[in-house]
């Protein structure tokens, strides 16, 4: 199957793998899981050492994102093996993937923390993955081009953190660098110092409720 530019299909989603499946690493690590420390009293257990609470959030942020990173590695792999067959990986630049896989890592799971944070019931992460996640998940670029949406939906797209990964990994694994990427990394790394601020700000909040 191949694209309108005559891109094979195959060859579009692989950025969408690497980007999508990461993602869900970490916000299944640092959302539920959170919540799960939050409410038994683990994180209020560690606080009673020297650690403090950016120290035991930033921790459980990197943890987060050095799993989504090697989840990336994993996916990575794998697409460079079937590349032979299927043509996924045209670039040694893919390679590239895998340091930057570290961003987003950070971003998810800082939002993921950020929503535990305030989440005062299990259920409540319903409304998380239903009204944040799949969102991105649909429409952040990995299963169809953006370019092919209406305008409205192009400029939701635009706000969507995936988006941003998926174009910046299929960057990386088509060989075809160009300067609108620089606005992707950038756009990331503003939005993931504002998250990642607001989950401590937030933590701090809650754990000395």
């Amino acid at each position: 199957m191949e694209l309108e530019n005559g891109q094979e299909y195959v060859a579009f989603l692989t950025p969408g793998l690497l980007a999508m499946f990461p993602m869900f690493t970490a916000v299944f690590e640092c959302a539920w899981n959170s919540y799960l420390r939050l409410d038994q009293g683990t994180y209020r257990a560690i606080l009673a050492t020297p650690a403090s609470i950016d120290d035991v959030i930033t921790g459980e942020i990197l943890w987060g994102a050095t799993r989504s990173a090697v989840n990336a590695s994993y996916i990575l792999l794998v697409a460079v093996v079937l590349t032979p067959w299927l043509g996924m990986v045209e670039s040694p630049w893919a390679i590239l993937v895998v340091p930057v896989a570290v961003i987003p890592g950070i971003f998810f799971s800082a939002i993921s923390i950020l929503f535990a944070s305030v989440a005062k019931a299990m259920s409540q992460f319903g409304y998380f993955f239903n009204l944040v996640i799949n969102p991105m998940f649909w429409f952040g670029g990995a299963f169809f081009p953006t370019d092919s949406l209406p305008d409205w939906a192009r400029v939701v797209a635009w706000f969507i953190p995936l988006t941003h990964v998926t174009d910046l990994y299929r960057g990386f694994v088509t060989g075809e660098l160009e300067w609108s990427l620089v606005g992707d990394v950038a756009w990331l790394v503003v939005a993931t110092a504002v998250t990642y601020l607001a989950a401590l700000w937030s933590m701090r909040r809650r754990l000395t409720e």
